[in-house]
């Protein structure tokens, strides 16, 4: 399902972009309503605590969603963010997401655990992890998934 944003989303998504369109690799997504803005919700399995459930969930990563699907953890905190004037100038981050690796089930994937999953995530791919198996940082999550996607056909 593609749902339209509202303009503060339009707005705070042109500064997101990471990559060219052209580098994308999920063939199950219209790209053309995600350049007009639109976000991607999809059905997928989540374990919330013990309890596996079907959930309707919004895809954030669905550019380079091919190995690693992230889901928004509608109840996650932020780090501290500074701002002027209603603009958010640093942090501001979620400190969790909802990961789904392949057909598995998505689980909870927090800032403070991203070290003992990162094997789990990234481990399949040799050349991968082994050339970025020190760095466990939080904020290069979006970064790592897209290379890993890219490097690991």
């Amino acid at each position: 399902m593609y749902l339209p944003p509202s303009g503060y989303d339009k707005l705070m998504r042109v500064n997101e972009k990471l990559y060219d369109t052209q580098k994308w690799s999920d063939e199950n997504v219209n790209v053309e309503y995600i350049k007009q803005g639109y976000v991607l919700f999809e059905k997928s399995e989540v374990m919330i605590k013990k309890n596996k459930m079907t959930l309707l969930v919004q895809l954030l990563n669905p550019e380079f969603s091919g190995k690693i699907r992230v889901y928004l953890d509608p109840n996650a905190s932020e780090t501290t963010s500074y701002g002027v004037g209603g603009f958010k100038l640093a942090g501001g981050d979620a400190k969790s997401y909802y990961v789904k690796k392949g057909s598995e089930v998505a689980f909870k994937l927090q800032s403070k655990n991203y070290e003992e999953e990162y094997k789990h995530l990234y481990g399949d791919c040799a050349t991968f992890f082994d050339a970025n198996v020190k760095k466990f940082d939080w904020s290069d999550l979006a970064k790592n998934i897209f290379d890993y996607t890219k490097e690991c056909k």
